[in-house]
């Protein structure tokens, strides 16, 4: 460009084709810059949008995961209904289990009235025997 500029300080004599070509040299040179800058902007632009579609793509990876496992979670009411199954379930088996005891419980008072009343009536029939035996 500098060496064009002094061209013309130089060159005594300009004609018209002579200025012509070199004002449309000067176009033609802002026109490639003016091309090579859209050309690289261009590429700027698709690189950037390359780099949004990756990460809209892990968002909406993230997303569809989200949603399967949402999907794939117990709804609430469910949740409950299966706890109170469970619940009544438990309490049950707790009643059985006390019943069980009840009656275990029982059995050995059972077994103590037994021993009971057999220890008194060996002991009434030791003392009876002890008496008529004197």
């Amino acid at each position: 460009m500098i060496e064009k500029e002094q061209n013309i300080k130089c060159e005594p004599h300009w004609t018209v084709l002579s200025l012509k070509e070199y004002v449309c040299g000067i176009f033609q040179e802002y026109s490639n810059k003016v091309d090579l800058r859209f050309d690289l902007l261009d590429k700027a632009v698709t690189k950037a949008e390359m780099a949004t579609d990756k990460r809209f793509d892990s968002v909406n990876e993230f997303r569809a995961q989200l949603a399967d496992q949402s999907r794939t979670f117990i709804p609430r009411v469910e949740a409950e209904l299966t706890h109170r199954q469970f619940e009544d379930r438990i309490n049950l088996l707790k009643e059985s289990i006390d019943r069980i005891e009840a009656r275990k419980e029982g059995g050995n008072i059972t077994w103590l009235y037994i021993v009971a009343v057999l220890s008194i009536l060996f002991s009434v029939s030791a003392i009876i025997i002890d008496l008529l035996l004197k």
